[in-house]
């Protein structure tokens, strides 16, 4: 994402600057990254390429990223809007697979033609919609369905996605 809600948001996390934003007398890319990386739990860092960024990033620099972020991290997820076209056409080159996420399933469509277009090396795609956007879903063939859930916010969504995974709901 380049504006809006974050996952830094999600988590409750503060938003460090973009990776993207590096100065000629930044640190090593690689001390960079540690530095810039914000701890959640014992099995979850965030790390910001571009959001809030107000200039176009170099889509060059996902490969190295990802490189160094391979030896540590079995999976990496990357939240990518349409803003940078260029840098979102990257990400789909050199990943693996994509949970792309829909707002009703009438959206697919049009994921299918954005895919259709630029996926190019057989990356498995997952189409997945919100029943807290989408209303009750009651037929998605091949997709997944993210169920609305009932449980109280007080305490953050973070600990709300906790409890509703505690009680496999």
């Amino acid at each position: 994402s380049f504006s809006g809600s974050s996952v830094f948001n999600f988590f409750e996390k503060k938003v460090p600057a973009p990776l993207a934003h590096r100065t000629e007398d930044a640190p090593a890319f690689e001390q960079l990254i540690n530095e810039r990386m914000e701890h959640v739990g014992p099995d979850l860092d965030l790390l910001n390429i571009a959001f809030g960024s107000k200039v176009r990033v170099n889509a060059d620099i996902i490969s190295p990223i990802l490189f160094m972020l391979s030896k540590e991290y079995r999976y990496i997820v990357i939240d990518c809007g349409n803003v940078d076209e260029a840098l979102r056409d990257r990400l789909f080159a050199v990943t693996d697979g994509i949970f792309t996420l829909l707002k009703s399933t009438k959206d697919t469509r049009l994921a299918y033609d954005l895919f259709d277009d630029r996926m190019k090396e057989g990356q498995r795609v997952y189409y997945v919609v919100n029943e807290r956007y989408a209303g009750e879903v009651r037929d998605f063939p091949g997709g997944l369905v993210l169920p609305k859930f009932d449980a109280a916010a007080e305490e953050g969504e973070f600990a709300r996605l906790g409890r509703c995974a505690e009680a496999g709901g």
